[in-house]
């Protein structure tokens, strides 16, 4: 992880401790995932949980075939970290999924943007 990615993952654990759940865990795979998303989000100029490259985040996770049994994603173009974990924070629906139970594992994208500053994308995953 770089240390934008790292600090997302701490900011995204703070909310989940503060709200009595458990951290999530970092799963080496989605790790990957996320940042070849973010990555993708860039190159094709594109803002959108459906790729052009690899479909919904869901058909990504079974082409680079990663199991699970409930998986979500949030994506967000902020300048800052916590700028966009606040963003997430803000949004009903990425906000449930944040502090989703049944998510256990992620993986976060944070890739430099010439339009945004920054793309993000967290991929969540229960196993």
């Amino acid at each position: 992880m770089n240390s934008d990615e790292k600090e997302v993952f701490e900011l995204i654990n703070k909310q989940r401790t503060n709200n009595g759940l458990q951290p999530l865990k970092i799963d080496e795979e989605v790790q990957r995932v996320a940042r070849i998303k973010a990555q993708d989000m860039v190159n094709s100029n594109y803002f959108s949980h459906n790729s052009p490259t690899y479909g919904s985040p869901f058909d990504m996770l079974k082409s680079f075939k990663i199991s699970y049994k409930t998986a979500g994603e949030n994506i967000a173009a902020n300048s800052s970290n916590s700028g966009a974990v606040n963003a997430w924070m803000n949004s009903s629906g990425h906000k449930a999924n944040i502090l989703n139970s049944n998510f256990t594992y992620t993986g976060i994208g944070v890739v430099s943007s010439p339009k945004y500053g920054k793309v993000y994308v967290q991929m969540f995953i229960g196993k």
